[in-house]
């Protein structure tokens, strides 16, 4: 029995501290999405601009 409660009590910390870590990562990974976005898009703008350059570049 006593061996149990331990267990119950590590998993129980266990659980708490799972708690804790979601809140803190509150809306990270909304904001991780959004910036990657964000680079993509950047990306896609670069490259239409070398595009454009190059082609400048040849006429």
């Amino acid at each position: 029995m006593q061996t149990k409660l331990k267990i119950l009590i590590q998993l129980q910390q266990v659980d708490s501290r799972l708690k804790e870590l979601e809140e803190l990562k509150g809306d990270l990974p909304g904001k991780v999405e959004s910036v990657r976005r964000e680079l993509e898009q950047l990306n896609a703008t670069l490259q239409e601009k070398e595009e454009a350059l190059a082609t400048a570049k040849k006429s």
